[in-house]
């Protein structure tokens, strides 16, 4: 099979899309398929990924009308059997420099819909941009034109994968009647294993050693200064690993100071370290505003290394996590509750048995294997 996967981010641009695109089209480059990935001008500097059997072509200036003509002649030419393949994200398709609603892929949705380039499968990452009520009219104008591109894509779309299930009743009245629709749950985008010896010597001294991996970017960030204080003992030191995670720590002491000496924190990593660094941690510490969902990148990646993971149910949990026993949930979000399942958790055996737990639903329902599979299916 050739693939032609349309993306608004690549290496060595960052972010979640850049990752879990890159992952992908190795894999499928790995078995065997032809990749040719499509994307903006992105990022000048950084590494430059190359990988055998997948083609990177920049286009000079994002997904514009003039960009789309020529992107229709280059799929063209391409050897068949094709699919082209979307990672859909509202506002990833464009440079957002100057207002939310440059980034937008208006010309991107309409086209697919309009000129029907080839097979298409869209995998959406996100849905539209939400107005809460009371939102400002810029706000509230940006979900109807997001909800309007949604629209063209899911009528251009001949298969639709969704990264959490909670999208189904908003996503399915808008495809074409009979478009397959199904949830593919967004597999780790850092390595799925890691050196022993490297994560004992990040570990440090003994004692439990809780960890969070993330952007440390809002509403995140406020979760966890206020759940930090709760868990952080004499005995219960805690490593922050991800972008942001040294100047959330920065800010965090500046109001508890005295933590300064059970905390350590990362910046961005290579997914090779920050793979050793979760592996380091005795219990990860994923809490979320709103739930467990399938679309939890960073929760994955504590799973996919068979770490014990504690969570909050939300708004947006699916059932396949609450009935799971891939994580220790807590009933919502609160660092009382979070304490008290740390504190229950912390007996022999209980930790292995919820790590393997994880690694075990992770491998049936998560991995990219099974992502790749429903793919190529």
């Amino acid at each position: 099979m050739n693939w032609v996967v349309l993306t608004g981010s690549y290496p060595p641009d960052q972010g979640g899309i850049a990752d879990y695109t890159f992952v992908l089209v190795k894999r499928l480059a790995q078995l065997g398929s032809r990749v040719w990935v499509f994307t903006g001008p992105g990022d000048p500097s950084g590494p430059h990924p190359e990988i055998d059997g997948v083609t990177v072509k920049r286009l000079p200036a994002h997904f514009t009308p003039a960009a789309l003509l020529a992107l229709e002649s280059q799929i063209a030419a391409l050897p068949q059997p094709r699919e082209i393949l979307v990672q859909y994200v509202p506002q990833a398709f464009g440079p957002r420099a100057n207002s939310r609603f440059y980034g937008l892929p208006l010309w991107l949705c309409a086209w697919l819909n309009w000129r029907k380039p080839g097979k298409v499968t869209v995998m959406l990452h996100e849905t539209v941009v939400t107005a809460a009520p009371g939102s400002g009219l810029n706000q509230r104008i940006l979900h109807h034109v997001t909800r309007s591109m949604l629209r063209q894509l899911a009528q251009a779309a001949d298969r639709i994968f969704l990264s959490t299930a909670a999208w189904l009743p908003e996503v399915s009245p808008l495809a074409r009647r009979g478009t397959p629709i199904a949830t593919l749950p967004v597999p780790s985008n850092v390595a799925e294993s890691y050196d022993a010896a490297e994560a004992d010597a990040i570990h440090g001294p003994p004692g439990l050693l809780l960890g969070h991996f993330g952007t440390f970017r809002e509403p995140q960030a406020s979760l966890l200064r206020q759940l930090i204080p709760y868990l952080v003992t004499e005995n219960r030191r805690m490593l922050l690993i991800g972008s942001g995670a040294a100047a959330f720590l920065t800010d965090l002491l500046t109001t508890h100071p005295a933590l300064a000496s059970q905390i350590t924190a990362t910046d961005s990593l290579p997914a090779d370290a920050v793979a050793a660094h979760i592996g380091a941690c005795d219990l990860m510490i994923q809490p979320y505003p709103d739930g467990v969902t399938s679309r939890r990148g960073t929760l994955m990646a504590a799973i996919a290394l068979a770490k014990p993971a504690v969570s909050n149910d939300g708004e947006a949990t699916e059932s396949l996590w609450r009935n799971s026993g891939a994580i220790a949930m807590v009933e919502r979000f609160d660092p009382a509750l979070y304490a008290t399942m740390v504190d229950q958790l912390v007996t022999p055996g209980k930790l292995d048995a919820l790590g393997r737990a994880g690694y075990d639903f992770y491998r049936q329902h998560c991995s990219l294997d099974h992502t790749v599979s429903a793919l190529r299916s």
